[in-house]
This record gives C-alpha cells, structure tokens and sequence, in this order.
C-alpha cells in the first residue's frame, strides 16, 4: 500500500503537482457578499445579502459539489447574483417604459418611478396628437396663427404671399442665411355677405315687410304691428341660406388659386383694397412637432415688407424672391441658436423625460421582488454561474489524473448556460406582455363578449298580468 502510495507521488512530474497547487476550488464556506459585488447596488439590502449566501452554495451543489470540483470563488457566485437581479430589474422597468412612455415624456426626471403607482392613461398622447391637429385646421394647438394684409392693386391677380416677408435665419452648420417659409392657412377672398337682403322690399326671396304679410293671408294690408311677429327659427335659416347659395352658385365669381404661396385671384381685382390671410412658420410647426411648444422669444412678430406691385394690367404679376426678402441686408434673424439641427430648433432640457434613456427608473430593492421573481432570478443565476464556470474549464480541455487525464465540459456548459439565458428572457417578456394595455384591453373585449354570450342564454321570465 504505502509502495502504491510512493509510486502515485512520483509518477506526478514536478508541473502536475504545481497545476494542482494553482487550481482554485470551492470550499464550501460562505461569508457576506457586502464589498465583493462588482457595484455594490445591494448591499444596503439585508435580504439580498442573506439570499446570496444561501445561493451561493446552492448552484455550487447544482453544479456538482461536492461530487466534483467547482472552480469558483465566493466573489465569483456573489458576481453572478448581482448580474441576475439587475437584470430582472432591468427587464421589468424596460417594460414599464414602453408602457409609460408617452405620458411621461415632458415630466420631470427628479422622481424615482420604480415603485410608483402610474395612473397613466393614452388620454394624454391623444391630447398631444390633437395639439397638432389643431394647429393644422386652427382650432387651438401648439402654433401660433398669423394674420398679414396684402395690398390687391386693381388689375393685378397674382401675388406672391412669401414676398411680403424677408425674415431669415443663420444655419449654425453654414452660416448661409435662410428665409423662413411659410404656409398659408385661409385667405379671406370672399363676395360680400348677402344676408343683407333678407329685409330688402325688392327681392323676391327676402323676407321683406310685403312678402311676409302676404305668407300669412294679410296682403294689402298696413305693415304696421308686425315687426315683432313671432316666426319659427328655422324659417329665418332657410331663407338666409336660400339667398347666400343662390349668390354663391347664380352670381358670385369670387375664388382664388393658391400655389406655393402664389395666390391668384377671381374676379380680376376692380378697384385698390387689403386682403387678409393667415400663415404658419413651417419651421416654428417643426419645432412644436418635436419638443411640443415653442417658446415666445424664438419668433416674435416682426416689421413686414410690402410686395411692391406697379404693373396696372391685368396680366398676371408675381413678385418673386428676388425683390425683396433675402437680398435686404437689413433683415434680422428670427432665431439663431447654437443647437438648430437641419432647419429645427429645439430646446434640450436635462430635468425633463426625452427618451427611453433618462425615464427615472432605478434597480428594484430585492426585498420588495416577489417570489415569482426570486425565482426567475434563481434560474437565471445559475445560469450565469454556468456560463463563467464553462469559461473557466475552457481554458484546460483537460487535466491529469493518476494513471491518465480527464475531460473538462467548459463548452457544453456555455452553450447550455446560453440556450437557459434565452429561454429565461423570452419567457420574461412573454409573461410581462400579456399584462400589457393592449393584450389586457383585448382579453376585457374577450369576457365581455363571452358573458354577453352566456346571458342570451340565460331564460327571460314570462310575466302574465
């Protein structure tokens, strides 16, 4: 025996005996994980610590202990723990953001949204979408309409709207200065109102003093004492709206032609007067469309040049850029701002929610996961362990033994521990989907429906009186 005992001590070179020497195992003993995780996010956390004892030896057995050696530390099990929880984490709240997003953008990042309670609703995204719907047909929003007049000569029909402005602006790229376009929103290029006639004694459809007494049997008689004859409202309507179609579709010729900003108009102006229109800044609409307002300073109202038109004909005339705007040195810019990004200006703001990457949510304190969590954290652990104990062995294919040498599993274990961190994650967001607005809205549809079902099932009482 102790020959057998002699042989196996000397057959081991030198080498082998050091390789040995340099192996590091797991004994077995478990000491607090405060100060050996990498970051530390959890240490203030009695219950992670504690668990990450416990869990420590529990994956070293899952993975063979003591059968089998792991060549794993302390520092490297509380490593992967760590890793575990904040991924849980980071899942949950990246989740919550997709879901949240839309009503937080715009509010400040100063609250810790990880465990609070969000009465959020899609009400707040619609309100936004209609502050741009608004803006586009002039019932409220988020851009400023404005009114400019333009001076009709007589015999003149077109007009070029964007001359009446020389605003600009500085590219902060170039330094090219750059007009500020606009669009027209309405021009007011109407015939005049016909209600009028309603009253006028000479017209067949009006409402006239005559007409009326002869409507009610009393022709021929003095109009007096009926001026405050009660008539139903819908009577006054019909007529009113009578006369105005008959003046818009019979006579009224009134209409204008707007292309890019180059109004013409019908009939070819008789006579000298001011037509007004109303016009957005197509820049100023970028900037509400991108950080949802537009603050007072960037486009003031500024002095307006006049189209200068002398032709007195009545061929069409259209003043181009070239008269007035870019070329007068005098104009001055609307905005000129270091942060203008291809044509759009917008105001950063470090304290207010933009994106996905400043939404203010924090790691989850272990103690306040579930233990469907910890479970989930559980699996995911061990895997991690698997995937830095394959790592590990990788670096050997094998080691001596005596009287041979054995295998080592580093790659089955990476590619198991890989195949369980997929898994792992799918199933997460499978599970966090289906309580999502959407899936929850559509399975709320599903029982309503399906009860509605069962109660046409249900027997209606015959009442016999």
């Amino acid at each position: 025996m102790e020959d057998n005992e002699q042989y196996e001590e000397e057959s081991q070179s030198p080498n082998d005996q050091l390789h040995e020497l340099e192996r590091v195992r797991w004994d077995g003993q478990t000491t607090s994980p405060v100060g050996k995780t990498p970051f530390g996010f959890f240490d203030n956390d009695p219950e992670f610590v504690s668990f990450a004892q416990k869990s420590a030896s529990w994956a070293a057995t899952r993975l063979g202990y003591p059968i089998v050696d792991i060549e794993m530390v302390d520092v490297q099990f509380y490593a992967c723990y760590e890793e575990a929880v904040t991924e849980y984490s980071a899942q949950i709240n990246q989740f919550s953001i997709k879901q949240n997003l839309y009503s937080l953008r715009g509010t400040s990042t100063s609250v810790n949204l990880t465990t609070s309670v969000l009465q959020t609703q899609p009400l707040p995204f619609y309100l936004k979408l209609s502050e741009a719907y608004g803006a586009e047909v002039g019932t409220g929003g988020n851009v400023d309409w404005r009114r400019a007049g333009l001076d009709v000569k007589n015999g003149v029909q077109t007009y070029d709207l964007q001359g009446l402005f020389n605003y600009y602006y500085e590219d902060p790229r170039t330094g090219e200065r750059k007009l500020e376009k606009i669009e027209v929103k309405r021009v007011f290029h109407e015939p005049p109102p016909s209600i009028n006639k309603i009253y006028d004694p000479m017209s067949n459809s009006g409402m006239s003093a005559s007409n009326m007494l002869s409507e009610f049997g009393w022709s021929g008689m003095s109009p007096r004492g009926t001026q405050f004859l009660l008539r139903p409202i819908n009577e006054d309507l019909l007529r009113l709206q009578a006369i105005e179609f008959n003046e818009q579709i019979r006579r009224s010729a009134y209409s204008f032609e707007l292309i890019n900003n180059k109004l013409t108009i019908f009939p070819i102006p008789t006579k000298d007067y001011t037509l007004y229109f109303d016009y957005v800044f197509k820049r100023e609409r970028d900037i509400a469309a991108v950080q949802g307002y537009v603050d007072a300073d960037e486009f003031n109202v500024m002095p307006k040049n006049q189209t200068d038109v002398t032709e007195e004909t009545t061929e069409q005339v259209v003043v181009d850029n070239s008269t007035t705007g870019l070329n007068d040195g005098t104009a001055k810019s609307v905005l000129q701002k270091s942060n203008i990004s291809d044509d759009v200006s917008f105001t950063s703001s470090t304290d207010s929610i933009t994106d996905v990457s400043n939404v203010p949510y924090q790691f989850h304190s272990f103690a306040t996961i579930n233990d469907v969590g910890k479970r989930w954290i559980m699996k995911y652990y061990l895997a991690l362990c698997k995937e830095l104990l394959g790592s590990i062995r990788s670096k050997y294919q094998s080691l001596p033994i005596p009287g041979g040498e054995t295998s080592l599993d580093g790659d089955a274990l990476r590619s198991e521990a890989s195949s369980e961190k997929e898994q792992l994650i799918t199933e997460l967001r499978e599970d966090l989907e289906v309580t999502s607005r959407s899936t929850t809205s559509e399975s709320l549809n599903q029982i309503s429906d399906n009860l509605q079902e069962n109660l046409r099932k249900v027997p209606n009482f015959l009442y016999i009186g």
